[in-house]
C-alpha cells in the first residue's frame, strides 16, 4: 500500500459504533473504534502486496485460479498483514488483541472508499493537525521487532 499522504476512512455499524481506519504513509494504519463516549484505538504496521491486476475488473490475490477476483470499479487491490504495534483504550478492556499479535486480510480501494476484510468505510475529511496528533499518541519504535 502507497500512500503519499493519510487518507481516513469511517464506518457506522448500527448500534452506533463509528468505526475509523487511518492510512498513513511509511506503512503505517490506525483504527479507531468509537462508542458511547468510550474509544479504543490500534495502532498497526503494514506489509503489503499488490494484487496482479489483468484486464478490466479481474484481479488475481494469489497463486491459483481460485485467487481469482472480480471487483468492478476498484481502483487497486492488496493483500495487508497487519501486526498491532499499540493500542490506547478508554475501556475496561480493549477490544483489539495483543501487542505483537497480526492478522492479514484484502484492502480494496475504490474512488471514495475502501473495502477492508469484508467491511465498507467511506473516505471522509479530517484536518492534517489532528491525524497528526493522533499518530504522535504512539511510539512506533517500541513494540517493532525486524
Amino acid at each position: 500500500m502507497i500512500f503519499d499522504k493519510p487518507n481516513v476512512y469511517e464506518m457506522t455499524d448500527q448500534n452506533g459504533q463509528v468505526d475509523r481506519v487511518f492510512l498513513i504513509p511509511s506503512s503505517k494504519v490506525i483504527f479507531s473504534k468509537n462508542y458511547k463516549g468510550k474509544y479504543d484505538i490500534g495502532a498497526f504496521t503494514t506489509k503489503s502486496t499488490n494484487a496482479h491486476h489483468y484486464l478490466g475488473p479481474i484481479y488475481n490475490t494469489g497463486n491459483s485460479l481460485f485467487s481469482l477476483k472480480w471487483l468492478s470499479g476498484a481502483k487497486d487491490l492488496w493483500k495487508v498483514d497487519f501486526k498491532l504495534m499499540d493500542k490506547i483504550s478508554s475501556l475496561d478492556n480493549s477490544t483489539f488483541d495483543e501487542i505483537g499479535s497480526s492478522f492479514s486480510c484484502n484492502l480494496i480501494e475504490y474512488e471514495n472508499s475502501i473495502e477492508l476484510c469484508g467491511q465498507e468505510y467511506l473516505k471522509i475529511d479530517i484536518s492534517d493537525s489532528e491525524i497528526d496528533k493522533l499518530v504522535k499518541l504512539f511510539d512506533w519504535k517500541k513494540n517493532e521487532k525486524n
